[in-house]
């Protein structure tokens, strides 16, 4: 019970909406799968296996059990930032998949729409080598220049939609509604959502280079960092 004769004190700050502290973010991916490593690293592997074998199978199982692994995925990340994570979670997006499947994949494609500007160039490049009287350099500048302009376009506009399927899966907005408020958010942490995408892109590569299997550790930790930064720019962490 508290004295009536202390003195009043402050409580603390909430964090301010609209920043977010790119070590934080990192720091929350790496202990989540430090805490959950037989979950998070699973779900991984899990996640791999199945839309692999759906692609094997054809187009439509991948158009279903990708999304909804993608939603489940993103579910189990917000759930271990939050110190609960179970592995049943990445099935989550199957026991309510008439509310998840659409808006999941909506989100997807318009994420490829978006993507399309920095794609197009090097995708031009995969054919010019076969146009006549081409010379022979052009197809391979041509694809370096797409490339930097992948990278770019990425660092540029791409990283600002990093928080977009939090909000679908959080918030249960919709596509349009989730990436303009990523956008939103990440306005005044411009710096700070290219710093997330680097090391996004650096951890990958680590991932790989490490037989593959490191990216069954890279990938749960970026998403959980990810799921920090949107609740951070939220104003929530």
């Amino acid at each position: 019970m508290s004295n009536p004769f202390d003195a009043p004190t402050a409580s603390a700050p909430p964090p301010a909406a609209g920043s977010f502290d790119v070590m934080k973010a990192l720091s929350d991916g790496w202990a989540a799968v430090a805490a959950n490593p037989i979950v998070l690293i699973g779900a991984s592997v899990i996640f791999v296996i199945l839309t692999n074998l759906s692609v094997l199978l054809c187009v439509v199982p991948v158009m279903l059990v990708g999304p909804l692994l993608f939603w489940g995925g993103f579910r189990l990340a917000l759930d271990a930032l939050d110190d609960r994570a179970e592995l049943e979670t990445l099935f989550s997006g199957f026991q309510k998949i008439g509310d998840v499947l659409l808006p999941i994949l909506g989100l997807s494609v318009l994420m490829v729409v978006a993507s399309l500007p920095g794609f197009s160039l090097s995708l031009f490049a995969m054919f010019a080598g076969a146009i006549p009287d081409v010379p022979a350099a052009l197809p391979f500048v041509l694809h370096i220049v797409g490339c930097l302009m992948s990278l770019g376009w990425l660092l540029l506009v791409l990283c600002r939609f990093l928080p977009a399927p939090v909000l679908l899966v959080d918030r249960g907005m919709g596509p349009l509604e989730a990436m303009g408020e990523s956008w939103a958010l990440t306005g005044n942490a411009w710096g700070g959502s290219i710093v997330m995408s680097i090391a996004q892109i650096v951890l990958g590569l680590i991932g790989v280079a490490a037989c593959c299997v490191g990216v069954f550790v890279a990938a749960p930790l970026t998403t959980v960092a990810i799921a920090s930064m949107t609740r951070q720019l939220l104003g929530e962490r």
